[in-house]
């Protein structure tokens, strides 16, 4: 929970500027896992959602424990989607065509 409450913090203005509402889950179970690596993950994650939100949208992050006991971290935002002709470059730094430089989600899908 503290960690939502850090990302919030760190991606607030940014979210007020693009005129994104953020909701974050505030049920969030204790997760075992490195802080630093599960922060960057989770900041490139909602950084990214913003980035392609509409301004009026909401990024919503939620977390959750299924039936085994496994863990889901949820990053869900109200933008156009994923062109289908991305999905190949989607993860790839410096893709060309990409807003951004890309990196983000290549991090983030490194710490996954």
């Amino acid at each position: 929970p503290a960690l939502l409450d850090d990302v919030e913090a760190l991606v607030a203005a940014r979210a007020a500027r693009a005129g994104v509402r953020l909701a974050l889950d505030a049920a969030v179970p204790t997760v075992a896992a490195p802080r630093g690596a599960l922060a960057q993950l989770l900041l490139n994650l909602v950084l990214n959602a913003i980035a392609h939100s509409p301004p009026g949208g909401t990024v919503t992050v939620r977390v959750a424990r299924d039936a085994a006991g496994a863990t889901h971290l949820t990053v869900r935002d109200e933008g156009p989607g994923l062109p289908p002709d991305a999905a190949d470059t989607l993860f790839t730094p410096f893709a060309p065509g990409a807003r951004g430089t890309g990196l983000g989600l290549a991090i983030v899908r490194r710490v996954a």
